[in-house]
């Protein structure tokens, strides 16, 4: 391969994750003005995340995920300092081991606190399991569709312990598709009712 060809790969790959990521960070400020927060927390790194979970109304889980990684971080530096004091190639392999498997335990934490966050975000949000499955297979897509949705603005999330109201629907004889009571058109086909 020719390595100004690669050069421009290169350049191209890192302007769409800073393009992605762009957007991604736009999205959330959108999010968070609608839940009622303000905008600019989502670029704290920290308090950002924190923000997300109270919006979705599970911060114990961002309490749990802070000391998983925290632990994972402890016990990794911990076991790569034992495998530079201990000599023999036994010991350094089943050191090697259990990082690999604390590693891949990592992993599957953080991808199960991505799916619960996910659908939490989405029941938040008054949204179905099949726009959760979006959240989780696709976020920066389905982030977009929440955050330039139609939802109502201005301090729409749920407590932890509240079912979602769900708003009463017209259903268009035009094209069958369901509308808010309070609009007297079709926001599908523009048909009045």
């Amino acid at each position: 391969m020719d390595s100004g060809l690669a050069v421009i790969e290169l350049v191209l790959l890192i302007l769409a994750a800073v393009c992605v990521t762009g957007l991604t960070v736009v999205c959330w400020a959108l999010i968070f003005r609608k839940a009622g927060e303000d905008w600019w927390k989502i670029l704290v790194p920290f308090y950002g995340t924190y923000t997300q979970f109270k919006i979705t109304g599970s911060t114990g889980m961002f309490w749990g995920m802070t000391a998983c990684t925290a632990g994972y971080g402890i016990l990794s530096a911990f076991i790569r300092f034992l495998l530079l004091t201990i000599s023999g190639y036994d010991a350094m392999t089943n050191l090697l081991r259990i990082a690999n498997l604390l590693e891949i335990l990592y992993i599957v934490v953080m991808v199960l606190v991505h799916i619960f966050f996910s659908i939490d975000l989405a029941r938040a949000f008054r949204r179905d399991g099949e726009f959760a499955c979006g959240l989780i297979l696709l976020p920066p897509v389905f982030l977009a569709f929440l955050a330039f949705g139609r939802e109502k603005k201005g301090g729409g999330y749920l407590s932890p312990d509240s079912e979602p109201e769900m708003p009463q629907m017209w259903k268009c004889p035009q094209c069958g598709g369901e509308n808010p009571l309070e609009r007297c058109s079709c926001l599908d086909c523009g048909h009045v009712r």
